[in-house]
């Protein structure tokens, strides 16, 4: 087995566990007429002028495109750790067949240069 082939099921396996073990948000908002009662992400909001209407629509779209984020980063990390995996495996057995066929054709090659000596 190669480095490259150690080094492939390792960062696969990376992928996979940090996939599966990054923190997927709440989807739970937190939104009131206060501005310092907003804790969007450890952040202190502000009072928009709108009002709180205003403010849980910031909020909404905010935490959205942070759940997509977030769960699109999960996903492309499993599928891509789970693909790697999987091409490094295959990797590996081409690699396992190419050497038997180059030693085959290497006892066929002395086989036939012992016939041609007799």
């Amino acid at each position: 087995m190669k480095k490259w082939h150690v080094s492939g099921i390792i960062i696969a396996i990376a992928l996979i566990i940090s996939g599966v073990a990054y923190p997927t948000p709440e989807k739970r908002l937190l939104v009131s007429s206060y501005a310092y009662d907003n804790t969007w992400m450890d952040i202190s909001g502000e009072e928009y002028v709108g009002g709180d209407a205003y403010n849980y629509q910031m909020e909404a779209s905010l935490k959205a495109g942070y759940m997509g984020g977030v769960l699109a980063l999960k996903a492309i990390s499993i599928i891509g750790g789970i693909l790697l995996f999987f091409m490094t495996l295959y990797s590996m057995n081409s690699d396992r067949y190419y050497k038997s066929q180059i030693h085959y054709l290497q006892e066929i090659s002395s086989s036939l240069q012992r016939m041609n000596s007799i």
